[in-house]
Formats: C-alpha cells, sequence, structure tokens
C-alpha cells in the first residue's frame, strides 16, 4: 500500500509518526519525498510512505506533520488512518 500526503520541507514541516503501527501486522518499506514545482514558489511536494501487511490483523498510521526539532511540536496537520490485513 501507497500512501501519499503533501509535504513543504521548506517551511521545516515534515510528516512524523506520533505512534508507530504494529509491526507485527503492518511494516514501513520505504519513505521518500517528491520535490514541488519549483516553478511556483512555496508549492509543497509529496512524502510517500509504503506499507505491506505482514500478518492478518488491524493496525493504525497515525502521523502529525510537525517541525520534529521542537521539543513541543504544534502539528500543523495530522492524518490517522487503521489498516485492516486480511
Amino acid at each position: 500500500m501507497e500512501l501519499t500526503l503533501k509535504e513543504n520541507a521548506s517551511t521545516g514541516y515534515s510528516w512524523e509518526y506520533k505512534s508507530t503501527p504494529d509491526a507485527n501486522v503492518l511494516k514501513e518499506m520505504g519513505t521518500w519525498s517528491e520535490s514541488p514545482d519549483f516553478s511556483i514558489p512555496g508549492a509543497p511536494g509529496k512524502r510517500h510512505r509504503i506499507y505491506q501487511g505482514i500478518s492478518p490483523g488491524q493496525a493504525t498510521i497515525d502521523l502529525w506533520h510537525i517541525q520534529a526539532w521542537l521539543a513541543e511540536p504544534i502539528p500543523a496537520g495530522t492524518f490517522k488512518l487503521t489498516v485492516k490485513v486480511i
């Protein structure tokens, strides 16, 4: 499964796990960022994450869009998805 979210790294914000999914059910196989269209100043890029089901069950992908270096980050956005692996 591929998950793609808009991300604007030039502002210091990135999609980070608020809590990680159950690794016995769902495993992240890779993540990468896609650069924005540089012809549009301030345009967001994209964050891609690839997941693979490991065993039957349910896992939640819980992400927040934060400046990760802050001690108490304030999210600019959140994303939560519950995945059922059969």
